[in-house]
């Protein structure tokens, strides 16, 4: 995902031949906001039979990463 790269003070900054710069964000932010929360849980849930076979993969390798974490009294 992209977004307008902008100068401190709000000015969306332009290349050489004046076009709009862009830079590239992360999809997942690192901040929740209230939008985040107006939004079902079933939003946020990913079904294993909706998952390319490369997220299965690192899914599983997950799922076994998770299932050896030993309890701590």
């Amino acid at each position: 995902e992209t977004e307008l790269d902008t100068e401190e003070d709000g000015v969306v900054r332009r290349d050489e031949e004046g076009n709009e710069m862009t830079r590239l964000v992360p999809r997942f932010p690192m901040c929740w906001t209230k939008k985040h929360f107006d939004k079902p849980t079933d939003f946020y849930l990913t079904k294993e039979d909706a998952m390319s076979e490369e997220d299965l993969i690192g899914f599983e390798r997950l799922r076994a990463y998770v299932r050896s974490f030993k309890p701590t009294r």
